[in-house]
């Protein structure tokens, strides 16, 4: 299975990447094919809200040119997307933000008469995501936000994964870990068939 992360962290060893990295390993162990996107540092332009994408229903058909396109390839060959934030005030970081703005570009038709489309559609995804608080009070919009987004594009959702508490990385402890690697068995074990 090909697996693409999207990391959209500033700190690449930090909480977030750290539990990144404890997902894409135990794929790569098992023998999955795991490309990560670092997004920070990366040119994406925020979403014009032009609809000009809307027009193509075979490729993503935004008119900006910038870094998008090599995620939005990466996202396609995907058979399985992860997505990876912080935790900022109540929501996703920035750049998962833009990124997540900019695959309007991903699906035609939604919320229209023609028919809904998408080029990632049936592609398995995951939201994980670090914060330093809790879980409650803390998390609701992403946890509203982010299934909607995944029906938007049509995606097999595999669960929104919140890690709390997150300090340091040295501080995550085997708790974290045994979750992460929870994360990726949900995401990229296939189920067996009843037949």
């Amino acid at each position: 299975m090909k697996l693409t992360t999207i990391f959209a962290g500033a700190r690449r060893q930090g909480n977030t990447a750290t539990l990144l990295g404890w997902v894409e390993e135990r794929a790569r162990s098992d023998g999955h094919i795991v490309t990560r996107i670092n997004l920070d540092g990366m040119k994406l332009h925020s979403c014009r809200g032009c609809y000009a994408c809307a027009r193509h229903e075979d490729r993503p058909g935004c008119v900006q040119q910038d870094d998008a396109y090599a995620v939005y390839q990466a996202m396609i060959a995907a058979n399985a997307l992860l997505f990876a934030t912080p935790l900022y005030m109540w929501s996703y970081v920035g750049p998962m933000k833009t990124l997540m703005d900019r695959c309007l570009a991903l699906a035609t038709g939604y919320a229209t008469s023609a028919p809904h489309r998408s080029l990632v559609e049936g592609a398995r995804s995951a939201l994980l995501v670090s914060c330093g608080g809790g879980i409650e009070r803390n998390t609701d919009a992403i946890q509203l936000s982010f299934p909607r987004w995944e029906g938007y594009l049509k995606l097999s959702s595999h669960g929104i994964w919140v890690f709390p508490n997150c300090t340091t990385p040295d501080n995550l402890g085997p708790e974290a870990k045994a979750k992460a690697l929870q994360l990726a068995n949900r995401l990229l074990v296939q189920e067996r068939s009843s037949g």
